[in-house]
């Protein structure tokens, strides 16, 4: 069959049941649909599809074309699909996707399908910006087939999974299940409610490795990352990230069958694995598996867990061994070692009816609270640092307490009454340069007291007839003192 192909539309969109399809049945190879417009937008939504599909009749021997599309904007809603698919014994194509922003509410799959021998085929997605809204990118394997699932390639910038999202490469029956690389500086995943989730995962096949590689990870709200297997060994998980944030989420690898369980390694380049809200990292063998081993590396950073967080690193087994747990860090916080595992943030590597298997924590000992002052935990009572003076008419206790006194450059005391005179009296400032400047300074008088001060008492004539100022009234001296004595307080 021939190529498919559209190169001119600056708005392709599809709706309402319409295909675009390069599929065949017994005979020839299905042709490639591709779709080459990198400043436009494809919309595929309404149970719509873009495939390219071979072998309908059981046991045919044709091939997928597969399917490559560049554009800059891709969103597939609203039960939209693009896919290939094999039911015979020859691979299916592969799907090519190159575009500047993703979004996937509807599906994106490469699949073998019920009795095929042959395998999925491959996926790969490169994209400044992806997506996933309760949609969904994989391959598979189906429930009747043999063939393995294919593997995923995603590159991008900025990779969002939320609403239940997923990315998956799932073997269904006895195949085995496709390696998936994630590569990205952002990838979260972030739910409401449902699972997010970034999966390899066989029935009775071997599952596939995982592999991401990340600037910032974060999972949130029962997210999780996984490699399993139900009959047989899962792959490996490997996470290389500047810092990873686990929430209420997890990394899992799962076996029942084979040597070993699946092995997850950590590297993390940047300060920070935290873990709370009973968030685990674990590789657990199920039945007769010998527990998977669990390598985290924090050479510049550190382990942080809330104690009562019950959030655990685990490599159980059941009648196998268990794994061995690995830590190389600056320091772990809130995780400690425990068997049996409690309700707080344990390291365990138990096995329950076999031997268990070795936690080595290996840390700098830095301690951040080292060097730190200790704070008194006497707490200052401030007011009885203030002294309350005199009140009203009451000078009791002031001779002992003292006086506070404000005065402006002319010696005239100031009350927050008073008014301010600009022609007050100044006197110019001397130096200490030489002896010549002190003949340009005010003359300073000393004033011997022969008594010591007294507080004013009222007002009186003397014997010239002026109003002065006395301390007691008995100081007026004039017979014509006709003003009546008035004290301070009366004014």
């Amino acid at each position: 069959m021939k190529d498919c192909e559209n190169n001119s539309a600056r708005l392709l969109r599809l709706l309402n049941d319409s295909d675009i399809s390069a599929s065949t049945n017994a005979s020839g190879d299905g042709g490639r649909v591709i779709i080459n417009n990198p400043q436009g937008t494809l919309l595929v939504e309404r149970d719509s599809s873009i495939n390219s599909n071979s072998g309908d009749l059981v046991g045919a021997i044709t091939q997928s074309g597969g399917i490559e599309i560049t554009t800059d904007r891709l969103v597939v809603q609203d039960k939209g699909d693009i896919r290939t698919n094999t039911r015979g014994s020859i691979p299916g194509g592969s799907i090519t996707i190159v575009a500047r922003e993703i979004e996937i509410v509807g599906e994106v799959s490469a699949s073998a399908s019920e009795t095929a021998t042959g395998n999925g085929g491959t996926l790969e997605i490169e994209a400044d910006s992806i997506t996933v809204d309760r949609g969904f990118i994989g391959s598979e394997s189906g429930v009747m087939a043999t063939g393995d699932a294919g593997a995923i390639t995603i590159r991008t910038r900025e990779l969002f999974i939320e609403n239940g999202g997923s990315i998956s490469a799932t073997a269904l029956n006895d195949g085995d299940a496709g390696n998936l690389t994630i590569t990205g500086e952002k990838v979260e995943l972030v739910g409401r409610g449902e699972k997010e989730e970034l999966a390899v995962s066989s029935d009775n096949g071997i599952a596939g490795n995982l592999t991401l590689n990340a600037g910032l990870l974060r999972l949130e709200n029962n997210a999780t990352i996984t490699v399993n297997s139900d009959s047989n060994q899962a792959g490996i998980l490997e996470i290389n990230a500047g810092s990873v944030s686990l929430n209420n989420s997890a990394f899992e690898a799962i076996s029942s069958r084979g040597e070993n369980s699946g092995n997850i390694t950590v590297n993390i380049s940047g300060a920070l694995l935290r873990l709370e809200n009973q968030s685990r990292i674990t590789a657990e063998a199920r039945e007769g598996a010998n527990g998977g081993n669990v390598t985290l590396n924090a050479p510049n950073g550190f382990i942080l867990a809330r104690p009562s967080g019950n959030s655990d690193i685990l490599a159980n087994a059941e009648f196998g061994r268990g794994g061995n747990i690995d830590v190389q860090t600056n320091a772990i916080f809130g995780l400690e070692e425990r068997d049996p595992l409690t309700d707080f943030s344990d390291f365990n590597a138990s096995s329950e009816f076999n031997t268990d298997g070795e936690i080595v924590l290996a840390t700098l000992g830095i301690d951040p609270s080292r060097g730190l002052s200790e704070l008194p935990i006497d707490v200052v009572d401030v007011a009885g640092l203030v002294a309350t003076g005199c009140l009203g008419g009451n000078r009791s206790g002031v001779e002992d307490q003292g006086e506070y006194t404000v005065t402006d450059r002319g010696g005239i005391a100031q009350s927050p009454t008073d008014l301010l005179f600009p022609e007050g009296g100044v006197a110019n400032l001397a130096t200490l340069d030489n002896d010549g400047n002190l003949s340009d300074a005010a003359a300073v008088t000393a004033v011997e007291m022969d008594q010591p001060l007294e507080e004013a008492q009222g007002l009186a004539f003397n014997a010239d007839g002026q109003v002065v100022i006395v301390s007691h009234t008995s100081a007026a001296t004039s017979d014509r003192s006709a003003l009546p004595a008035t004290h301070c307080r009366e004014l």
